[in-house]
């Protein structure tokens, strides 16, 4: 039976949130709601298990028969089959869900019932205190994810997920925090293994990113201030059909352009000011969009002129560029970046064959990207990155094989393999239960980049992305991008300008981590700029 809806009814209210992510890792197209039925309280149902929810949030469930033996764990599932709905509603149908999630807890123990076409499973999980620190509400939740995991994979007979219990975009975070408590690398691996859930391969990926990050940690003071920049470029020749990011057609959009650049250049001038009275300094510069390069020659010198005007860069800054669109990487405009002060270049092919970039939207193939490395190396880049996306429609073993295999040649610096992820903004969006991915071909892309001398220094995960994968970034000997370091851990203030761009705002003695986001819609972003800017220079004068 394919789901599609999945009730979460429980006597503590949130508890639907909780699992809603690691049901979507397992069940891609499921919408998880948490049952919405009469007010009553825990106490009031009939029986050990039932489904009573506090403040409304569950839907009343009967328990038929003697349930005397319900809190048995032996007897678990079979008192649990009794169970049945009475008026049960979906949030979002009227039609009943296919599977009934059901969660109870005392204080020693989580358990959890799964009834699928009249059959129930069920499992109990103790909630036990780790040497690791964790808030009890977070060792509950972490508790209730895991047992829904190993009821999924152990009773269910699901393939397990590889990341366990963690849904979350940044999984080394988790080792870095255990690694900042002292503890020794094989403790982590068994607290990532046995309460984390992760399969040993993906712990040991896990461990081998976060002991080759460490030494780019910056600590005490220095940490405070010492910034990193994106700068945003929402312009493209046209919208590739994979991608959603904030992304506007030049052909349509490109009378805003001259504005845009206008209001980008004060944003950048304001905030330049702070940056310098408040005596920060900027290590990293990474320009994004869209595709920085779409912008003519002279726009594109008036950037980089901007740039190093306005911020307080330090001596010799880590510079990244976006090319994206191998068209766009003319030499006239190689030599303005190389001249403005970029040190890093983008060449993101995702893939070397010109069937499939035609049909994602994406014109381009293995000659464009021979010339647009040719011009870069002549120019004089000394670091290209460049991406792979797996899973793209259309392609099997073979053609990711001939994709690799072609863009290794080539020697960049830095290859991150991304597995698909299929975004609500994304044209994809309509197709996506036809798109697949094997898990030897990732695998296998991994082992073939580790024998030509790459190793993996960044990692990171996405929602909806293909067969519960992540995006793994590689990098040659001395090469790692230090941006993607920064980005991705989330050690570092990264401070956003442009539309769509999000700012960081890291309190590293605090350990804590604040979001702020400029608009999505150049239009909004226009009119709002003084509102923008009011509020970002107060947060910089608040966290330095």
């Amino acid at each position: 039976m394919k789901i599609s809806r999945v009730a979460v009814q429980s006597n503590r209210p949130g508890d639907g949130r909780i699992l809603f992510d690691l049901l979507r890792s397992y069940f891609p197209w499921v919408s998880v709601s948490e049952a919405a039925g009469e007010k009553r309280e825990a106490a009031d149902v009939c029986g050990d298990w039932g489904a009573g929810v506090r403040g409304g949030t569950g839907t009343r469930a009967e328990l038929r028969g003697n349930p005397a033996g319900a809190a048995d764990a032996g007897r678990l599932a079979d008192a649990a089959e009794e169970i049945v709905p009475a008026g049960a509603a979906d949030a979002e149908s009227s039609a009943d869900p296919d599977v009934w999630v059901t969660l109870r807890q005392s204080p020693d123990w989580v358990e959890l019932l799964w009834r699928e076409e009249g059959r129930t499973l069920g499992v109990r999980q103790p909630i036990e205190v780790r040497p690791f620190p964790e808030e009890a509400e977070n060792r509950l939740r972490r508790v209730k994810r895991l047992a829904l995991h190993r009821l999924l994979t152990r009773e269910r007979g699901m393939p397990p997920n590889p990341w366990g219990v963690l849904t979350g975009v940044r999984p080394a975070k988790v080792a870095h925090r255990l690694m900042d408590q002292g503890f020794a690398e094989d403790e982590i691996r068994d607290f990532l293994t046995r309460d984390y859930g992760l399969k040993a391969s993906a712990a040991d990926q896990l461990m081998s990113v976060a002991e080759y990050q460490r030494p780019f940690f910056l600590t005490g003071e220095e940490a405070g201030r010492c910034f990193s920049v994106y700068v945003g470029i929402p312009f493209c020749p046209t919208r590739c059909h994979y991608c959603s990011f904030p992304g506007f057609s030049l052909k349509q959009w490109g009378k805003y352009l001259p504005d845009y650049m206008r209001a980008l250049r004060r944003e950048l001038g304001v905030m330049g000011g702070e940056l310098k009275a408040l005596g920060v300094r900027i290590q990293t510069v990474y320009i994004g969009g869209g595709t920085p390069t779409v912008l003519d020659e002279a726009a594109l010198g008036e950037l980089m002129e901007d740039i190093r005007r306005a911020l307080p860069l330090e001596a010799d800054p880590e510079w990244t560029v976006e090319g994206g669109r191998t068209e766009t990487l003319v030499r006239s405009k190689l030599r303005i970046l190389i001249q403005g002060g970029a040190n890093r270049l983008c060449i993101n092919p995702q893939t070397m064959h010109a069937r499939t970039l035609e049909a994602v939207g994406r014109p381009g193939g293995l000659e464009s990207m021979a010339k647009a490395f040719g011009e870069a190396r002549l120019c004089g880049f000394r670091r290209i990155n460049s991406d792979l996306i797996m899973g793209l429609p259309g392609e099997g073993p073979e053609e990711i094989r001939q994709s690799l295999e072609q863009l290794a040649d080539f020697c960049p610096e830095n290859i991150t393999l991304h597995a698909l992820a299929i975004k609500r903004a994304s044209a994809f969006k309509e197709r996506a239960e036809s798109i697949s991915l094997r898990t030897d071909i990732f695998d296998g892309a991994g082992i073939f980049l580790k024998e030509r001398g790459y190793r993996p220094y960044y990692l990171y995960r996405q929602k909806d992305i293909l067969n519960q994968r992540e995006n793994v970034g590689y990098t040659l000997a001395g090469s790692a991008c230090l941006y993607n370091i920064q980005m991705m851990e989330e050690r570092q203030t990264v401070l956003g300008f442009g539309v769509g761009a999000s700012s960081k705002w890291v309190r590293p003695g605090e350990r804590t981590l604040e979001y702020s986001y400029n608009p999505k819609d150049i239009l909004v972003y226009l009119e709002r700029l003084d509102d923008i800017l009011r509020k970002k220079v107060d947060k910089l004068r608040e966290i330095v």
